[in-house]
């Protein structure tokens, strides 16, 4: 009672009730309705069962990485196939779309960083993801920063911080409100003037544009 049940042929998505809305703890910790999340919920139902395929994720763990827990529901929610894969004793196949690495607190083996690799490199036809975060407070990692550099990325030492007080949150130096560069995504946004929060984030440089087959 109360769900809503989208289908096509034999691809059915089932929504409950509380997924249709967003919610917040009052001062007794109770639970209360702030805003609807309807349209998202159903549009995203309606692209589950009207799409023939769906992308698949490999959340990589075996590194001490943080527990994303809420990160990979919003995956979910929004059709990605989301699937565990220790990177020191598990195959990282052809099958996924994109691995996530995030935020480990130790370096990967030579073995892990292959399978990485290789993943990326996709047997020459490329076309693979990494999603790498780095925590401020994580041990160097020379391995990772090995493989970053390989495909044209760096991560730097320290956090990154705002000088201007008006593009903090609330005056906090490494709580920096950014913007975005890339148009074909900014474009993509309804709403590209929400304002972006990049708390305790490390410097990113690019290091080349082309080297040989590889485009950064």
């Amino acid at each position: 009672q109360g769900d809503i049940l989208i289908e096509k042929g034999d691809k059915v998505k089932q929504l409950h009730n509380f997924e249709m809305f967003n919610y917040t703890q009052d001062s007794e910790g109770n639970l209360k309705i702030v805003s609807s999340r309807s349209e998202e919920a159903i549009t995203s139902a309606l692209v589950f069962v009207m799409s023939d395929d769906q992308l698949q994720g490999a959340m990589l763990t075996g590194g001490s990485t943080a527990d994303m827990s809420a990160f990979t529901k919003l995956l979910t929610d929004n059709n990605y196939i989301v699937s565990d894969v220790n990177i020191a004793t598990d195959a990282l196949g052809d099958t996924y779309d994109i691995a996530l690495l995030l935020a480990p607190q130790v370096d990967l083996s030579e073995d892990a960083l292959r399978k990485l690799g290789d993943f990326l490199y996709n047997g020459g036809k490329y076309g693979k993801m990494l999603c790498y975060t780095a925590d401020a407070a994580q041990p160097p990692m020379p391995g990772i920063n090995a493989l970053l550099a390989e495909w044209g990325i760096s991560a730097g030492d320290g956090v990154v911080f705002e000088t201007a007080e008006n593009r903090t949150y609330q005056g906090q130096p490494f709580y920096p409100v950014v913007d975005y560069t890339n148009e074909k995504y900014r474009d993509a946004l309804k709403d590209a003037s929400m304002p972006v929060l990049m708390p305790i984030s490390l410097p990113l440089q690019q290091l080349f544009e082309v080297k040989g087959s590889v485009t950064a």
